[in-house]
């Protein structure tokens, strides 16, 4: 009874919301992306009771510290609620804070620093909430919902600018992460399975070739499956396992390659942990085990050709999320290390959950693919060649590609002297981790599976 006095005879909801959106409108304009670093830092060690080891915050950065902490306060008041006073305040908080003025402000941000500074603020806030009703309310601000449009076209349409910095690249990638890093079915939904429910990827042709478990010679015993058991999926668990797995660790030529290891039995441990978490965030989503089939025409209602480019030129549609994925993922040879560490480790995220379609869209090398689609495997498979092409000729390759390594794992290695070969070889060195990683992933579901 007290809970719905508060929500229907009381202004509280909207007093605190109203309280953030005042914080947030007294922060300064002319703040850039890099001052909420600090800001938050700030933030930190004043929860950690460190505050007196800090310089003093400029007044513009300490009004945008005062509104990271409100946004605290907002986030503990949801989640310790009674339900139905934390449901009303996220509420609140979306259509008043994030519908309200952070969707203006998306909206006036013509230059590259001014939407920057949003992304990173959006990021940032997503990264510090806990309360399901707050991830839910930002998940909802960014991919749409029934009732409102979506942003993510326009911060894929930003972040695929060719004009886009570094940096700004860097950001959009960033706000996925952290979509991605509490993923709900709406947000899996909206980004990726929606595009790939109809299959339209698939190359008809080769759906014969594809159900002879025979080709190519697999031997399932290699890989510990009982004599006369059946694997649950056929699409986790194929016949042609190994060749799957050696598609990923030889896409690299030995002469490209920075280390003599070529396994993947390093990145085993950690893909079984992460798969299993995935199994559990996924658990009550009844995906099916086999690939879906069925036209799905949802996914295209919300797209315009502007905002999904791949669709002039290519009859299966990705969505723009993969596109953009995808794209980085082709440009590796040409962006920094950071860059690409980020697009690997969001591919490698999604690779991890169980439903069909995603896995062998992102998983199957030897997947017949329709005419102009293209797949993770295409891509890395573009990006290498190109790569072969770049490094041609190159003095010292495989000493280089030592010194590289070395700098990148801090091994007392210097890059520096490479000039701007460096960029191309530490993108060959992500690749090749990658697909150690791909194939990690990849074996650990077969065996889950068998």
């Amino acid at each position: 009874d007290v809970a719905r006095y508060v929500v229907g005879r009381s202004d509280v909801c909207a007093c605190v919301v109203r309280h953030l959106v005042r914080l947030y409108t007294a922060v300064p304009r002319s703040l850039r992306a890099a001052d909420i670093d600090e800001a938050v830092a700030f933030w930190s060690s004043d929860a950690a009771g460190d505050a007196e080891a800090q310089p003093v915050l400029a007044p513009g950065k300490r009004r945008l510290l005062c509104f990271f902490k409100w946004l605290g306060f907002v986030d503990t008041l949801v989640e310790l609620s009674h339900a139905i006073i934390g449901v009303q305040l996220g509420q609140t908080f979306a259509e008043d804070f994030l519908c309200g003025v952070l969707r203006r402000d998306f909206a006036d941000a013509q230059t590259e620093e001014a939407f920057l500074f949003e992304i990173t603020l959006v990021t940032t806030c997503l990264r510090n909430v806990t309360s399901a009703p707050l991830v839910a309310a930002f998940g909802a601000f960014l991919l749409g919902d029934a009732e409102r449009p979506s942003l993510k076209d326009a911060l894929i349409e930003r972040g695929r600018d060719p004009e886009a910095s570094p940096q700004l690249l860097l950001a959009t990638l960033q706000v996925f992460e952290e979509l991605l890093q509490r993923p709900s079915r709406d947000v899996l939904d909206s980004l990726v399975l929606g595009h790939l429910v109809g299959r339209g990827y698939h190359g008809a042709a080769g759906e014969a070739h594809e159900l002879s478990d025979d080709d190519g010679g697999g031997d399932l015993n290699d890989f510990d499956v009982s004599p006369g058991s059946s694997p649950v999926s056929r699409t986790f668990a194929p016949a042609r396992i190994h060749r799957i797995l050696n598609c990923f660790l030889l896409l690299l030529p030995d002469e490209i390659k920075s280390c003599e290891d070529t396994g993947y039995d390093a990145y085993i441990a950690d893909a079984h942990r992460q798969y299993q978490e995935a199994l559990a965030v996924s658990e009550a989503w009844d995906w099916p085990s086999e690939p879906l089939h069925e036209e799905h025409t949802s996914a295209e209602d919300d797209q315009s050709s502007d905002s999904q480019p791949e669709a002039d030129h290519r009859g299966f549609q990705e969505g723009p999320f993969l596109a953009f994925i995808l794209d980085t993922i082709e440009k590796m040879h040409r962006q920094p290390y950071d860059v690409n560490l980020l697009v690997t480790s969001l591919v490698s995220r999604l690779a991890l959950f169980a439903h069909p379609n995603l896995h062998e869209y992102l998983l199957n090398p030897l997947l017949p693919l329709a005419p102009g689609a293209r797949s993770l495997f295409t891509s890395l498979l573009k990006v290498v060649e190109e790569i072969q092409v770049a490094v041609r000729g190159t003095d010292s390759l495989r000493r280089k590609l030592v010194l590289t390594r070395s700098a990148l794992l801090g091994d007392g290695g210097d890059d520096a002297a490479l000039g701007e070969e460096s960029s191309v070889l530490e993108a060959l060195i992500v690749i090749e981790e990658f697909c150690k990683e791909l194939a990690a992933v990849a074996f650990v579901k077969y065996h889950a599976a068998s």
